[in-house]
């Protein structure tokens, strides 16, 4: 051993060791950085990931894993990112160390998926594995089912069960919520053609075991279209889909005094047919699923989105722009002159179906009730109706609410709708006679209630006040707040302002959002009131809720043919005095014609008069308005308000001149029911040099004239009774005699018809009057 240097190796030895410290010192001093190694992680992952750390990472994975769509997933991981940034700052190690928000986030993340969402699962049954069945398996459960059926027994065992017993691993493929508008239609074609399949089967079985000797009796037919009707139904309850007429006949059925209607279930078997009507039924169904998933997620709230989520208020927008454009794109064509054409659009604007005209409808509506209660000394009340709060999936100052039970929008509106069924009926067993109208609208998290303008005798108010507050907290009415939110009772004062205004705000924040003042929404901070209406019309038409309903006010169908006849058109005196009312805006002279507020339709005066349509491809027949009748006269007398017949097709209004072109060869007829009460203003010299002046006039304006001929055709007059010189001294602001004291005037928009010689409006008795009658 001898040469070796023991000194000389320990000292290489340290320096070794000196070198490899000052190495890894940088690496001691500085922690690792954990690094996700997954190649296929997107943007939301990577960012989750460096935020909480990979144990927590693990565990957010882990929870959502289970859930079939990568779009799904990536909802609930931003979901988590807010929860978890929505954690404020108190100053403590626990969150400074990120203990805290991880704490918060990890419990909403578990609580949402394993309770919230839960309950809205429990409530449907689209999701079902049959929907993600190929054909051919469709098929063969449907056959199984059907053998099941013939044994007289709907328990589904053996091969027809094995398809359930693997519903979770067919439930990660595709749920229903998830499906694509391609996956529903291949799902709905299935539906129409395992259904035809099905009906045909039935019926030749049923062919091939009749005897030439034999022949069914009508009764035997019906019987055997109620067996079919029945099988098809506990098929559709299998899957989880609605049947038309199912719930009716499913209540009844095997009671002695039951008896089906034949032609509703030969409807409903049409209806299975056809991949349309799957295809409609699946997409509302899938709608609201969606919809109710979002608000057991926290999306339908204030300072998220109030009422409606996001993408249901996108698609609600996108659906509006859709009819927009299919009404520019339509015009509507007399049948029995082809040459008489309106655009689409333009009627929809003039109807009460745009929101504005709907809007002021319903005020001059409300004015005539108000009008006509304070002439029989009847009380306004202001009630105001909520669900208890399990009904709500979200606390009114903001956050969860524990105690939801999963209720969707549509069921809390049938809540308050059985509720108020149950008063009403107190009401009328105590023969307490009322009459107005409610507001249905949304909290913020789209949960809705009601406000209700209700009108009774004073006498009543007391007993009418007590029955409500008993029936609005008959359940959970002793739960923390609820005499004080769940049922407001407010006697309407005159000195605060009118009855109508205390319902006012209520139709405009729902309905178009009009303001004198520019106000924001007393719902949610900050939102504008023209906001408010958007988002809640999108609201009720996703759960189809009716927003606005009048009751014991008369019918305003009659109301609105009654404004389409003109002097004249009515042979019935009654009718006539209706008529003239209605054209004068009088509402309040109209309700008390047809036997005052809360009268029943037994006592009032007009009904319409309807015809039947043509059967539809699926056996309906439906009903048309064609006018109004004396309900106390023979049936048989009716005036007719539609004169003339109309078709909705596509394509673009004819300019006048392409008209005049068209009827150059056609002889004019000149008026000789109406008089003008004034010569043209520029008419000087002979006939002729007058007749020009009136041509020319006519033809440099052809434009407005056109508007005042559609604006006539509103009216249900018709524009033949006019010469040109009508027209022209209508278009140069002049008035033009109809019938009597009648005249026709034009505001270059719409016609007025007025009476000369005058009268006061409003109250219903002087109209009478005024006509002897």
């Amino acid at each position: 051993m001898s040469g070796w240097d023991y000194g000389k190796r320990a000292a290489e030895v340290d320096a070794e060791r000196l070198q490899n410290f000052e190495r890894n010192r940088p690496l001691a001093r500085t922690p690792i950085k954990p690094v996700l190694d997954d190649p296929r992680a997107n943007a939301t992952q990577l960012e989750l990931f460096e935020l909480v750390g990979r144990d927590t990472y693990e565990y957010v994975e882990g929870l959502i894993r289970s859930l079939p769509s990568l779009r799904q997933r990536e909802h609930f991981r931003k979901i988590y990112l807010r929860e978890y940034r929505s954690v404020e700052d108190d100053g403590s190690l626990a969150f400074s160390s990120g203990n805290l928000p991880k704490r918060h986030a990890n419990t909403f993340l578990r609580e949402l998926l394993e309770d919230r969402l839960g309950k809205v699962f429990k409530q449907y049954r689209f999701d079902l594995e049959w929907l993600s069945l190929t054909m051919a398996q469709k098929w063969q459960w449907a056959l199984d089912f059907s053998e099941q059926f013939r044994g007289e027994s709907i328990v589904l065992d053996g091969d027809a069960s094995m398809a359930f017993e693997k519903a979770d691993d067919v439930r990660r493929k595709l749920p229903f919520y998830l499906m694509s508008e391609s996956k529903l239609a291949v799902v709905a074609h299935h539906l129409s053609f395992i259904f035809s399949k099905i009906q045909a089967d039935f019926f030749t079985e049923q062919a091939l075991n009749q005897t030439a000797d034999k022949t069914l009796s009508c009764g035997d037919v019906d019987a055997l279209v109620v067996a079919l009707y029945r099988h098809l139904g506990l098929l559709c309850e299998a899957i989880g889909l609605e049947f038309h007429y199912w719930k009716t006949f499913s209540e009844r059925d095997g009671d002695a005094d039951f008896r089906p209607n034949i032609k509703s279930i030969e409807i409903a078997l049409n209806k299975t047919v056809c991949d349309k009507f799957w295809l409609r039924a699946l997409r509302k169904a899938q709608r609201q699923m969606v919809e109710h998933l979002a608000i057991a997620c926290g999306e339908v709230r204030k300072g998220v989105s109030p009422y409606i989520s996001e993408k249901g208020f996108s698609e609600w927008r996108s659906q509006m722009k859709k009819n927009f454009d299919f009404l520019k794109s339509m015009i509507v064509e007399n049948v029995d002159d082809p040459d008489e054409q309106i655009e689409l659009l333009t009627m929809y604007q003039k109807s009460s179906a745009n929101p504005s005209i709907r809007r002021l409808e319903m005020m001059t509506r409300l004015r005539g009730i108000e009008e006509w209660a304070e002439e029989a000394g009847h009380q306004a009340l202001f009630l105001t109706l909520t669900a208890p709060s399990s009904f709500h999936a979200q606390l009114s100052k903001g956050g969860q609410n524990p105690n939801w039970s999963g209720a969707s929008p549509k069921q809390t509106h049938a809540y308050l709708n059985k509720v108020w069924a149950q008063y009403r009926a107190l009401l009328a067993k105590r023969k307490i006679r009322f009459y107005g109208m409610r507001v249905a609208e949304p909290h913020h998290d789209g949960t809705p209630h009601w406000h209700l303008l209700i009108y009774v005798k004073k006498e009543y108010v007391d007993e009418v006040s007590e029955l409500f507050r008993a029936k609005a907290l008959e359940v959970d009415g002793d739960e923390k707040g609820a005499k004080k939110h769940r049922c407001k009772i407010e006697i309407c004062d005159k000195a605060k302002g009118s009855a109508t205004a205390y319902i006012a705000k209520y139709i405009a924040k729902n309905i178009d959002g009009f303001s004198e003042f520019g106000d924001v929404s007393d719902e949610v901070e900050g939102l504008s009131i023209k906001d408010n209406a958007r988002y809640a019309r999108a609201w009720a038409s996703l759960w189809g809720i009716h927003q606005f309903q009048f009751y014991g006010a008369s019918s305003i169908g009659v109301w609105r043919e009654l404004r389409r006849l003109t002097a004249g058109q009515c042979g019935d005196d009654q009718l006539e005095l209706l008529r003239i009312g209605a054209d004068l805006g009088d509402y309040a002279f109209y309700l008390d014609k047809q036997g005052g507020g809360g009268a029943g339709r037994s006592v009032q005066l007009a009904k319409l008069h309807y015809e039947d349509r043509e059967e539809n491809k699926y056996g309906e027949v439906g009903k048309k308005v064609v006018g109004i009748a004396n309900a106390f006269k023979q049936a048989g007398e009716w005036v007719k308000t539609r004169l003339k017949n109309w078709v909705i097709k596509k394509g673009s209004v004819k300019s006048v001149s392409e008209q005049e072109a068209i009827n150059s060869n056609t002889e004019r007829s000149s008026a000789w029911t109406c008089v003008s009460n004034c010569n043209p203003s520029d008419s000087k010299g002979s006939g002729a040099d007058t007749v020009e002046i009136v041509d020319n006039f006519i033809t440099q304006n052809a434009h407005q004239l056109q508007r005042l001929k559609m604006a006539l055709g509103w009216r249900g007059i018709d524009e033949k009774t006019f010469s040109k010189t009508h027209f022209f001294t209508l278009l140069k602001g002049g008035s033009v005699k109809l019938f009597g004291n009648d005249y026709v005037s034009f505001d270059g928009n719409e016609v007025q018809i007025c009476r000369k010689g005058g009268f006061e409006l409003g109250k219903f008795n002087k109209l009478e009057k005024c006509y002897g009658l």
